[in-house]
């Protein structure tokens, strides 16, 4: 599944997450933490923590309670953002997700792509 918005296009990825945009996903997770958001982590963030982290999250997109969602510059271009939707596990939350890791490049912020 995936959209078009402006220059950006927003896709789902699943667990077989290409190399290419696993290193994406690392480059994109320490720029955000280098320049100070708040992530659960402390700069500087290391390649190394940043792919260990990631792998933990390709590895729950088989579950079926975990969504990645990812910002490209353009429809093959590079990762410039990420989201993720963890379902909710109670009886009385079917229906509901929570976002988590809502992360935008620090070049690319104040363009709304959190909001799309």
């Amino acid at each position: 599944m995936s959209g078009t918005t402006g220059e950006v296009t927003i896709e789902l990825l699943g667990p077989d997450v290409a190399p290419a945009d696993v290193e994406g996903l690392v480059s994109l997770f320490i720029g955000c933490v280098d320049s100070g958001a708040s992530m659960g982590y402390l700069a500087p963030l290391s390649a190394t923590d940043s792919a260990e982290y990631w792998r933990s999250i390709v590895a729950e997109l088989s579950g079926g309670y975990r969504v990645l969602i990812v910002a490209r510059d353009a429809p093959d271009g590079p990762i410039v953002g990420s989201a993720q939707l963890v379902a909710a596990w109670r009886p009385n939350g079917r229906y509901r997700a929570e976002v988590q890791k809502v992360m935008v490049r620090p070049s690319h912020r104040r363009r709304g792509l959190g909001t799309q």
